[in-house]
């Protein structure tokens, strides 16, 4: 089989000194629609942070992963950009427009509205050798998510105004809303939340020791038309392997299969053998077969059928997922979805869903055994951070391999805590196998709904690592 297509799109960004074309494509949000909305402010000496891919389901990560990148202060209003030493267009560039130079020059990388406000600082621009062009912005502190230090972190002109200390706020003498000591609510370190795990309490884990604490559910989806014998043939025979490695490995799993069932070998129909499930295809305890037929451009709308109910009145799998769990969507077609992938998304979340990883195996490129090349799969899989492989590539065995190393890195992220932290407090380190303990900046973000520590994508610690998590003072 032909190695599967990478998972991730490499944006270089690169800064020519002539030509510079006027900022229209590079103020667009990460959905190319111009709404910048959903990019975070920045923090540091200039850079950006688009966010991290979503580790399949569950909450989006919350807090600053100890660097100060979460939710804060005002928004950034894009304008058009100005020769003014500001980040007018909020792409987190300063003047990348082209303005003539001729020495160093304070700038501001952060919301307009922030600059000198709180902790908000300007840091310092270098002309380029031909003074053309000024070089990146480097040195300025943006606005961060604001913690309980007496500092005006976020930059909205109040201190400590979301402050969440261990004892009750309701006493005058503990700082409240405003910039100064006075009665506030009680938050706790949640909202809703009792009460706090208090300063120096400490969790360790062992990396490739805590699978089964992460709940992993299946969504796989596949296409019934005629040109999907063969495939639908792989498919029966290495569904029971790859239930049997699940369940090796220790993996808490649902697995939900939406398709036509039989057995007919002249069919492109399915018929699942155990482990998957039970004797004659039959459901089990973490298997569900919903009987389907899936044409060859609507498995992505036979998808959200069968979210609630089946046209073969056995009802739907949403009562079959977990709430806690990682929801992976698995599409096997080999050809293209009448409904284009931001449609499903969209769809998915009015259900309810919003929050998976959508791997396919498609067709990625125009060959003999593909009727259309899966452009929306593709798309869908590149969104979300799944796995891409080709269906001409009908080496199951493979796949399968690596949809379980794909399940693997998911669990492996993802540390929950047993006790309820104030995120301002923690504190991740990693000591690696013969290694020396060393602090994880900027790799990992705590997950305030599963209450977790999750490690952002590709920072993973090796297997065998210690992590330890601790919950220092304020």
């Amino acid at each position: 089989m032909r190695n599967p297509l990478p998972l991730l799109l490499a944006l270089a960004l690169g800064a020519a000194c002539t030509d510079v074309p006027a900022e229209t494509d590079a103020a667009l949000g990460p959905s190319g629609t111009g709404d910048l909305s959903t990019l975070p402010p920045v923090v540091g000496d200039g850079g950006v942070s688009l966010g991290d891919r979503n580790l399949g389901p569950g909450p989006t990560p919350t807090g600053d992963g100890g660097q100060g990148g979460g939710a804060v202060g005002p928004p950034c209003l894009p304008a058009q950009e100005v020769c003014d030493a500001i980040d007018n267009d909020c792409n987190g560039l300063v003047d990348e427009v082209g303005c003539a130079c001729t020495d160093q020059s304070a700038c501001y990388a952060g919301p307009a509205q922030t600059r000198g406000v709180g902790a908000c600082t300007d840091g310092t621009r270098a002309c380029d050798d031909r003074g053309e062009f000024f070089g990146p912005c480097s040195g300025s502190v943006g606005p961060s998510e604001d913690r309980c230090d007496g500092v005006d972190n976020d930059c909205d002109g109040e201190v400590d105004e979301a402050c969440c200390q261990y004892q009750d706020c309701d006493d005058a003498s503990m700082p409240g809303p405003g910039p100064g000591p006075g009665p506030g609510p009680d938050m706790g370190c949640l909202p809703g939340d009792p009460g706090c795990t208090p300063p120096g309490s400490v969790e360790s884990f062992v990396v490739g020791e805590r699978v089964s604490h992460v709940p992993i559910d299946y969504v796989m989806v596949i296409d019934n038309s005629g040109s999907m014998d063969d495939t639908v043939a792989q498919v029966e025979a290495n569904l029971g392997a790859f239930a049997t490695r699940l369940a090796n490995a220790g993996f808490d799993y649902h697995f939900v299969l939406v398709a036509e069932q039989g057995t007919d070998p002249e069919e492109p129909d399915v018929c699942v053998p155990p482990p998957m499930a039970g004797p004659n295809c039959a459901n089990t305890d973490r298997f569900r077969h919903l009987d389907q037929h899936i044409g060859s451009h609507d498995a992505f709308e036979q998808t959200l059928a069968c979210v609630d109910e089946c046209d073969d009145g056995a009802g739907g799998f949403r009562n079959f997922l977990r709430p806690d769990a990682r929801l992976q969507v698995l599409a096997v077609t080999d050809d293209e979805s009448e409904l284009s992938f931001g449609e499903f998304q969209q769809q998915m979340t009015d259900k309810g869903l919003p929050d998976f990883t959508l791997h396919a195996v498609a067709g990625l490129r125009d060959d003999d055994c593909v009727a259309d090349v899966g452009n929306e799969y593709i798309a869908g899989a590149q969104a979300t951070g799944g796995e891409l492989l080709h269906i001409c590539d009908q080496d199951w065995g493979q796949v399968i391999q690596v949809l379980f190393d794909n399940t693997l890195v998911q669990i492996q992220a993802v540390y929950p805590l047993a006790g309820r932290p104030d995120p301002a407090t923690l504190r991740v380190f990693v000591t690696p196998p013969g290694g020396a303990e060393i602090e994880a900046i900027g790799t990992w973000d705590y997950d305030a709904v599963g209450n977790a520590i999750v490690f952002r994508d590709g920072a993973v610690p090796l297997t065998g690592s210690q992590i330890t998590v601790r919950y220092l003072p304020l």
